[in-house]
């Protein structure tokens, strides 16, 4: 193990089975993920990964290098949430990622009067569905929807995403989407159509495919089409009529790992996402 970095750089490939993602989550380019594999393949004299078109699989010797290579992590990342987890200065980089439901429309607009209280940490966000895993420190703190968070990660459960159907009154006069011959559609969210057969209004067609909410409540506001939207956001467009009862999504927890919670700057900014759910977020 001469240079820790390749293997680094190989871990995260493993784990991903993309150069791309792997690439991204190193903050480095594709060219040097390539370089670190091609580089760690030649000092073990073994072919790691199978390059597909579907993507980059583990060969029989990748699969015990990842599985060896997942214990030495581990323990570096204990070391290093310990050595965080005593951390007492309101100073340094903290990672957040949450669903882009919780960015623009809800966490931006109160930023500027949190980073005058506290200037001299850098908060980074990560808009994602899919976590960070905040074992190995890709992120520190975590928004996640979810009915029941990992077990070895603690929390607070914020609130319930409720979910109802909306539309601009004009599109409701025009295309009647309650009736079964409407003319009206779904702005898409999903590629995969089984979430239509169990919306308000199954019998409407779709139309495109948004996988951003707040685009999804902008095509709304535009008369595009119906969008499945979530409560707290869609509620508070004066453009947007509801057109169903709200039904419960999921749960919404704040997760981080239990050795930051010692960790001044990683506080902080936990009290800052739990109060401003406090302060904002709809009850009931």
């Amino acid at each position: 193990m001469e240079n820790w970095d390749d293997f680094r750089v190989f871990f995260n490939v493993a784990r991903r089975g993309s150069i791309r993602q792997a690439a991204k989550a190193l903050n480095v380019s594709h060219s040097t993920v390539l370089r670190r594999i091609d580089s760690l393949e030649s000092q073990l004299e073994v072919r790691l990964f199978e390059r597909l078109p579907s993507g980059y699989h583990l060969t029989q010797a990748g699969e015990d290098v990842f599985a060896e290579m997942a214990v030495v992590k581990g323990k570096i990342d204990g070391v290093s949430r310990l050595i965080l987890g005593r951390d007492t200065i309101l100073k340094g980089k903290v990672r957040v990622t949450m669903p882009d439901v919780f960015g623009i429309p809800f966490l931006v607009p109160h930023l500027a009067s949190f980073h005058k209280l506290h200037p001299g940490i850098d908060l980074q966000v990560d808009e994602t569905y899919h976590p960070n895993d905040l074992n190995a420190r890709e992120a520190d703190i975590g928004i996640s929807l979810t009915k029941k968070p990992p077990v070895d990660l603690v929390g607070r459960k914020l609130g319930e995403m409720m979910m109802a159907a909306y539309c601009t009154q004009d599109y409701r006069q025009q295309h009647h989407p309650e009736t079964e011959n409407s003319t009206a559609e779904w702005i898409g969210w999903n590629k995969n159509p089984n979430w239509v057969k169990k919306s308000p209004f199954p019998h409407l067609s779709v139309f495109g495919c948004f996988e951003r909410v707040p685009v999804q409540i902008a095509c709304a506001v535009n008369g595009v089409g119906v969008g499945l939207l979530p409560c707290f956001l869609a509620d508070k467009e004066p453009g947007l009529v509801r057109l169903s009862k709200p039904e419960y999504l999921s749960d919404i927890w704040v997760v981080y790992h239990v050795e930051l919670r010692t960790t001044a700057r990683v506080r902080c900014v936990r009290d800052f996402i739990e109060n401003l759910f406090v302060k904002e977020y709809p009850k009931g």
